[in-house]
């Protein structure tokens, strides 16, 4: 090893340089195709944030083709959503983070449903609206 100020050789294992009394700084090189770990509950914030917004599409696309029946297509995305989202945040919370992506997935999932009840009320209301006008004389 050689000093960085000085320029001598460092014998292996010195704390200091001989020549110059200069603190050796280790240096950890880290090899090029070694990937840095993902922090606790990153992938599961991100599957709730996906599972999220296919609760908040599934939950205004299905509505208009298959109505009422919106909620079978919103309530599976939403309910994983939720609990990938709770889980995310308890790892997060045990190493002491932050995940942002689980918090929103978890309100995307909130909202997916909410957008399933009311188109799924709406289309009964409009069925409702058509069988009460079709029937007048």
């Amino acid at each position: 090893m050689v000093c960085q100020n000085c320029g001598s050789e460092i014998p292996e294992g010195a704390c200091a340089c001989v020549n110059c009394g200069t603190l050796v700084q280790e240096t950890v090189v880290t090899p090029a195709n070694e990937k840095p770990a993902a922090a606790p509950g990153q992938i599961m914030g991100i599957v709730s944030l996906v599972l999220g917004i296919l609760s908040i599409l599934s939950g205004c696309c299905c509505s208009f083709i298959i109505g009422f029946f919106s909620l079978i297509a919103v309530i599976p995305f939403a309910i994983a959503g939720v609990i990938t989202g709770v889980i995310a945040l308890k790892q997060a919370k045990e190493a002491n983070t932050k995940n942002v992506m689980a918090i929103v997935g978890i309100v995307c999932s909130a909202l997916g449903i909410l957008s399933g009840l009311v188109y799924a009320i709406l289309f009964v209301g409009i069925l409702g609206l058509g069988a009460a006008t079709a029937y007048t004389y």
